[in-house]
């Protein structure tokens, strides 16, 4: 499989993600933590369609950037799934 097939292959796999946030939002209620979920995974494959286009690798620093993201994004549904329990 050539490069420009695998990074379509990733962003196909990242819209994926983002079609089923957006479907997930009309459920009632709206399971946040989910669509959250979603959103981070189509960001994660983007960003490693990118990377693969552009021939580069995650360095330390960025792994450790999306170590830490992934701890935000924690934070942030737990903070969500609090407001739901209101």
């Amino acid at each position: 499989m050539d490069k420009t097939s695998i990074v379509n292959e990733w962003l196909d796999f990242a819209n994926k993600d983002i079609s089923s946030a957006k479907y997930l939002l009309d459920m009632r209620p709206v399971p946040l933590e989910i669509i959250c979920y979603h959103c981070e995974q189509a960001a994660e494959k983007a960003l490693k369609g990118y990377l693969i286009l552009h021939d580069m690798e995650l360095d330390s620093d960025m792994q450790e950037a999306v170590i830490e993201a992934d701890l935000v994004m924690g934070f942030i549904l737990e903070k969500i799934k609090s407001l739901d329990a209101v």
